[in-house]
């Protein structure tokens, strides 16, 4: 891949990874210090699908789906893009 062409799925890929390791490193350091307690704000979910049984005569399934950030999840995604367009 040339340096002036940038993938849209690597960049989805650091999207994510940015905000899992963000997500976790905010609700660890909020655990261990009361000082970074901030860094755990925003668990509630900002979209929430959820289909709770789908039965189709011989086949019966569930469906849950939801999404939340944190302060530290937000922050990774910050990293995550510098990091992306730095590479």
């Amino acid at each position: 891949m040339t340096k002036g062409k940038k993938s849209i799925p690597i960049f989805i890929i650091y999207l994510l990874i940015g905000a899992l390791i963000g997500g976790v490193l905010g609700e660890v350091l909020a655990n261990v210090t009361p000082y970074l307690g901030w860094m755990a704000l925003g668990k509630d979910p900002l979209f929430n699908i959820d289909v709770k049984n789908i039965d189709v005569y011989i086949l019966s399934f569930g469906f849950n789906f939801s999404m939340s950030f944190n302060v530290g999840s937000l922050i990774g995604i910050i990293v995550g893009i510098i990091i992306w367009k730095r590479s």
